[in-house]
Parts: C-alpha cells; sequence; structure tokens
C-alpha cells in the first residue's frame, strides 16, 4: 500500500533514536553556539555605553561652549555701555600700539566680518573675562554711531571661538566675535 510522502517521512522520523554519545555531543555543539552570541551582545553593550558616554562628553562640551561665547558676549556688551573715557585719544593705530604695549600680542587693525567702515577716536585696556585686553573706540561711519573694538589673546580654552564669526544681542548691544591670528576680536554696537 502507498502511503503518502509526507506520512512515510514522519513515520520513518518517528521510529529513529539518538545513541546517548550522540546526544551529549549535539548539546555540547549547541553549547558552543550560544556562546557568540553572548560575546556579541556583550560587546554591542559596552559599545553602546562607550557611544553614550562620548555623546553625553560631546554635548556637556557644547553647552559649556556655549555658556563661555554668552558670558564674553554680555560682558563685551557691559564694557561697551559704560562708554568710558578714551583713556588714549588719537585716531593713528600706530601711536594706539605705541600706548598699549602690555597686551603681549600685537594690537591688530579692525577687518570687521561686517564690512563696517570704522574710524579709530583711541583706546585704553580692559579685560575680557579676566583676561588684559584692548578696548578700541570707532565711529562707525555707516551708522553714525560709538563702535567699541575689543582685542584680547586667545587662551586655549577659548580655542572653540575660532571660525566663522558669532553675532549675538545682550543689553541692547550687538556683539560680534571673531578670531584671527589667535586674537580675539569683539565688536559691540548699538542694536538697530
Amino acid at each position: 500500500m502507498n502511503k503518502p510522502f509526507k506520512q512515510a517521512v514522519r513515520e520513518h522520523y518517528q521510529t529513529q533514536q539518538l545513541g546517548a554519545a550522540q546526544l551529549q555531543r549535539l548539546k555540547a555543539m549547541q553549547t558552543l553556539a550560544r556562546r557568540p552570541y553572548r560575546r556579541n551582545v556583550l560587546a554591542f553593550a559596552a559599545a553602546a555605553v562607550i557611544l553614550a558616554a562620548i555623546g553625553l562628553s560631546y554635548v556637556a562640551n557644547r553647552i559649556e561652549h556655549g555658556q563661555i561665547r554668552q558670558a564674553i558676549v554680555e560682558e563685551i556688551a557691559a564694557n561697551h555701555l559704560k562708554n568710558g573715557d578714551i583713556k588714549v585719544p588719537t585716531a593713528s593705530l600706530a601711536e594706539l600700539r605705541g600706548n598699549l604695549d602690555q597686551l603681549g600680542f600685537f594690537l591688530a587693525e579692525a577687518r570687521p566680518p561686517h564690512g563696517q567702515a570704522l574710524r579709530l577716536l583711541g583706546g585704553g585696556y580692559c579685560s575680557i573675562q579676566g583676561r588684559m585686553a584692548a578696548q578700541l573706540q570707532y565711529q562707525d561711519i555707516g551708522a553714525q554711531s560709538r563702535a567699541t573694538l575689543y582685542q584680547v589673546s586667545l587662551p586655549q580654552a577659548w580655542r572653540f571661538l575660532a571660525g566663522k564669526p558669532f553675532s549675538a544681542q545682550a543689553k541692547g548691544v550687538a556683539v560680534t566675535l571673531w578670531v584671527s591670528e589667535g586674537v580675539l576680536f569683539a565688536l559691540a554696537a548699538h542694536s538697530k
């Protein structure tokens, strides 16, 4: 009598049995097969923890940089609003360089990133975040208003400020920060 193929295969394998040694080898193979999976899971978990730590470090660093940048902007705006006397009145940058010789860097000519036309009125010393800086008073020719340009040697902790110029508002003052040749420049003018 002819049985259907499916039924014949089922009956054949139901009569088959593994010996004790064969069963033991099969169990050993299953155990070995599971171990790489566990190692892969542990490796993946370790990688995830490391990536999370790097990500959190990056985010914390970005927050700290934002706080430093904001503190600089707010101090620049406050200094600009004080509208202090010009200690060395002069239209000559060379004369100002001779009078401001304690800076530790070469007092550079202003090249604002937005191309404002500025006429030098004079300057003096000030500080930015506890660092000695130059404070140069200018007449913004286009806006017919006073502008103050600050220059301070760029410390290692502020290197993140290098790159494209950054502009912000604080206390009604527009402040633009940029870095050139190891010097942080900050231009402050009343907001329009």
